[in-house]
């Protein structure tokens, strides 16, 4: 749905079955539009359509990098369809919404699930919140900036507008001092010190600072120091374990326990179909503490995970299987009728790859399944009670 719409009343039931009913429709008429559309060789993609409900007027929504002549096209698509057609030319961000996907986070893309609008993005705000600026990372599947880099975007322009800007540097006799980024939920900045030394500072406390450097004056470090040393003290003193009911430090045994996963080469079930094998995963506890307790707050850690590849894979199983052929047999139907040479493809496209094992017992019906028009197959000379009749067979 890619038009502006507004409330007028609650569907009933035939208004509901309405719409679906349009939505099947429209997957046959996207189907025969792309048919059309290479028969008239134009350089568009199409990637949506649409009916009105009342079925007054049909929408194509296409996507094109330059100006495209469609009026034979559009003719044709009326005299197909037997409607008023519209075409609507939409961008890269809005055919992404409609093809829908699954973003690097693992969820469904926002635009295709519950965002109505697009937002401007822009690099600042990669900037402002010092994301890398690798287009893998930071696009999503229409190649564009993800939406996501907007929502805490008004938290972090709030913050930065109280400082000269990231990566800004304050010159002094002493070297530079560099900003790095920012702690957002401590509303801290973090400072690179000429030292190479990553201080935590105050945003509120910041013109403070800016002005002792600059004066040449030492900042009070034993302060910050003394805080992250307290800090660091109380991860050690609390021992990974719990305080009034919160949790206040990873506990990497229980992590350990969830993630370590032990590898298993691939083998066969007693149908001798093959069991895909599994990766092993695991990590050292003892290192990940100490990439916790040396990281500053607020600075996202990784923690390397050690694999191990399983001997026997799917691959090399599904190599061995059915390398001798035990029978062949040949049939021909070159007599037989346009309809009847259909039908025995699509039967036979749905026995292939059928594999029976000891004790099994095959039945034709059962593999085929149903045999009707909405499947494909067509009418056909059969016998019945000794005389030919046109049915499916």
């Amino acid at each position: 749905m890619l038009q502006d719409v507004e409330f007028l009343k609650i569907a009933d039931d035939y208004k509901i079955e309405l719409f679906y009913q349009h939505r099947r429709e429209e997957e046959k008429i996207l189907f025969k539009s792309r048919e059309l559309l290479t028969l008239n060789q134009l350089t568009l993609k199409l990637v949506d359509v649409e009916y009105m409900l009342d079925r007054k007027k049909l929408f194509f929504y296409f996507t094109s990098e330059q100006r495209v002549d469609f009026r034979a096209y559009v003719r044709d698509l009326a005299h197909e369809f037997r409607t008023r057609i519209e075409m609507r030319q939409i961008g890269i961000r809005d055919e992404a919404r409609i093809v829908r996907g699954i973003a690097s986070c693992g969820r469904p893309c926002c635009c295709s699930y519950w965002l109505r609008g697009f937002s401007p993005i822009g690099i600042k705000m990669v900037k402002e919140q010092k994301l890398a600026l690798n287009p893998t990372k930071i696009s999503g599947l229409c190649g564009r900036l993800m939406c996501c880099m907007s929502y805490e975007q008004s938290l972090y322009s709030e913050l930065w507008a109280k400082l000269p800007g990231p990566g800004a540097k304050i010159k002094t006799e002493q070297g530079n001092y560099v900003l790095e980024s920012l702690d957002i939920g401590r509303e801290y900045v973090h400072v690179r010190f000429p030292s190479g030394r990553l201080v935590s500072v105050s945003i509120s406390e910041f013109p403070d600072f800016q002005e002792a450097v600059l004066n040449g004056k030492e900042w009070e470090e034993e302060k910050t120091d003394s805080n992250k040393t307290a800090f660091q003290n109380q991860q050690e003193s609390l021992d990974w374990k719990e305080i009034s009911g919160e949790v206040l430090l990873p506990d990497f045994d229980q992590v350990h326990r969830e993630l370590t996963v032990e590898v298993k080469d691939a083998e066969f079930n007693e149908r001798f179909e093959v069991i895909p094998e599994v990766i092993g995963c695991t990590f050292e506890v003892a290192e990940a503490q100490k990439i916790w307790r040396e990281a500053l707050p607020g600075v996202k850690i990784e923690i390397p995970l050690e694999l191990t590849m399983p001997e026997v894979t799917a691959a090399d199983l599904e190599a061995q299987l059915y390398r001798d052929r035990l029978c062949f047999m040949t049939t021909y139907y070159g007599g037989s009728t346009e309809n009847r040479v259909n039908n025995i493809h699509l039967a036979a496209d749905r026995l292939d790859g059928v594999v029976l094992c000891p004790g099994d017992v095959f039945s034709y019906n059962e593999t085929v399944g149903q045999r009707t028009v909405e499947e494909g197959f067509l009418l056909a000379g059969a016998y019945a009670d000794g005389e030919v009749v046109e049915e499916i067979g």
